[in-house]
């Protein structure tokens, strides 16, 4: 596993004024940070990487974390994954550092992740997290602006009537009925708020396209942050849609007395 992807987290600060538990907290919020976002690029409720200690610096307080596949995934699992996750991650946090924005595949988890990181530099002493990616060369910085950023990303702006298509994920019921819908356009994750008269529904449609109708709700930059759900429809599966030949073969006058092959290179001729 010498060529597993690595990326490093480094604490900046002042050395001898950061506790080793700022470390540890930060470590935790970034691994569930990144755990939404492999959920996300891999359909998988609980992503295929999991991250081990490659390297733990005291002195300059930051560690090496190593790819490697999750319990039952090794099989399906290539380096890339991991990769393209990485990839994700830093792009995103250099979008939420620069802008207030819910950057593609970050689900909501991983924003209020951001938050929590951000919030350890007033705690704790550090003045930012660098996550640094060696293969290639890709850095992103979390600091204290960040934290803002991530919070007015997620706070509704505007809202209108309108709708949603996408692949319904995740569905939570601990303290309101939520889901979330991973939008088909711009890959983010949309929170669909539900009353249990849809809950069977709900369910039938988890991992499965859906249309989302009701009030959705953005934030300042225009993204897509939340639908109020006033309908839930599941969407035909791409093998359940009909073909041409059905649609030709439902009416055996439609091509006249040409076979449908003849027809159809008429057509793409014409």
């Amino acid at each position: 596993m010498t060529d597993a992807p690595t990326f490093d987290l480094v604490i900046e600060g002042e050395p001898g004024t950061i506790p080793v538990t700022s470390l540890v907290k930060a470590l935790d919020n970034a691994l569930a940070l990144i755990q939404g976002v492999d959920s996300v690029i891999t359909t998988l409720e609980k992503g295929m990487v999991d991250w081990y200690v490659a390297d733990l610096r005291i002195g300059s307080l930051g560690a090496t974390l190593m790819a490697k596949p999750k319990k039952g995934q090794a099989i399906r699992y290539q380096p890339q994954v991991a990769e393209d996750v990485l990839s994700a991650v830093v792009e995103g946090l250099a979008a939420i550092e620069a802008t207030a924005t819910v950057p593609p595949s970050f689900p909501e988890p991983s924003m209020k992740r951001v938050q929590r990181l951000a919030n350890l530099i007033t705690e704790d002493g550090a003045r930012a997290f660098r996550f640094d990616v060696a293969r290639p060369d890709r850095h992103a910085r979390v600091s204290e602006r960040s934290a803002e950023h991530a919070k007015q990303a997620l706070k509704p702006r505007y809202r209108a009537s309108g709708s949603v298509v996408g692949t319904l994920e995740v569905i939570s019921v601990h303290r309101q009925r939520l889901f979330s819908v991973y939008d088909d356009t711009s890959r983010r994750a949309v929170r669909g708020y539900f009353t249990d008269e849809i809950m069977d529904l709900v369910k039938e449609a988890l991992g499965r396209r859906v249309a989302v109708d009701g009030i959705v709700s953005r934030n300042g930059a225009g993204d897509l942050v939340s639908v109020l759900v006033d309908q839930l429809q599941i969407l035909p599966d791409e093998t359940d849609l009909p073909t041409v030949s059905r649609f030709v073969g439902s009416d055996p006058r439609f091509t006249g007395d040409k076979p449908t092959e003849q027809y159809l290179g008429e057509l793409r001729r014409a």
